[in-house]
């Protein structure tokens, strides 16, 4: 994959998390908190992405977000970024008053 390639996927991945983290989590992903400026091994991230307590719903979706962008961009891509978004989601997952099928499905409605 190019760098030019790249550069897009990540940008619609951390675009996703920041759109519907603002709209299901409080809007507390803010414009000046995401970025797509490679750090080490990240390629971006949405900073202001915090778990706060009541909002772990909209929290799971604003994490599984950037994947299902992803994927609805081009299916075939296997994003490196997304093992952390879901390592955070199976941690979050057991606080959340909903399954991991259900925060997809509804992930997939808003995005």
């Amino acid at each position: 994959m190019s760098e030019e390639q790249t550069e897009r996927n990540t940008a619609i991945h951390e675009a996703a998390h920041a759109v519907i983290g603002y709209r299901t989590y409080g809007g507390s992903v803010h414009a000046e908190g995401v970025t797509i400026i490679p750090k080490g091994e990240i390629a971006g991230s949405a900073e202001s992405m915090q778990m706060h307590d009541g909002l772990e719903e909209g929290f799971i979706l604003a994490l599984l977000a950037g994947w299902i962008a992803q994927s609805r961009i081009n299916p075939r891509i296997r994003a490196r970024g997304c093992s952390d978004d879901f390592q955070q989601v199976r941690e979050f997952l057991p606080y959340a008053e909903i399954t991991l099928s259900q925060a997809i499905a509804k992930t997939r409605e808003l995005v």
